[in-house]
């Protein structure tokens, strides 16, 4: 997860990855309650947290030993990435897709929050059938709200047919 340190993209040179004491690149795999991973997602709260990108780009460890641990679970249901919304709008309905989302086979549900969080892994699969990572996101969701009452009969809980957004 630091692979695209040495790239020149506008993303990259804003969010640079830091470098341990001998000069390699920090790692930024997943740490937290939802699992925060790449350079720019931990520059980006590091930022929204303490108004520095640089502190957790630096200290990247922090956010699995400290109260960041949730805290990044929280700020990444709850924060779009454009193009990107948040979950939480996806989850709460006030999320419409655009026309290109409707063209990439993105629509409100479940399927859309796996896309947020992974769809370059997990979504747009070259047999049209749900990765595996998907089918647990899946399972793990139908039992949450089979527990919780809520009917997901009629929701588009998969993404194996969307695009990234």
């Amino acid at each position: 997860y630091n692979d695209n340190c040495e790239d020149k993209d506008s993303i990259t040179r804003k969010w640079a990855c830091g470098q341990d004491r001998s000069g390699k690149w920090k790692k930024y795999y997943g740490r937290g309650a939802k699992q925060l991973s790449y350079n720019f997602n931990y520059g980006q709260f590091s930022q929204a947290m303490f108004g520095d990108g640089r502190i957790l780009l630096d200290n990247p460890d922090f956010v699995a030993d400290t109260w960041l641990n949730m805290a990044s679970a929280t700020w990444f249901y709850a924060t779009p990435q454009p193009p990107k919304p948040s979950m939480l709008h996806v989850i709460d309905g006030t999320w419409v897709p655009n026309q290109e989302d409707w063209r990439n086979g993105i629509k409100p549900g479940f399927g859309a929050t796996i896309n947020i969080i992974n769809g370059g892994l997990e979504c747009n699969t070259k047999d049209g059938r749900e990765s595996n990572q998907a089918k647990n996101r899946i399972e793990y969701y139908k039992q949450f709200a089979w527990y919780l009452y809520v009917d997901v009969e009629d929701e588009e809980l998969g993404c194996a047919g969307q695009q990234q957004f």
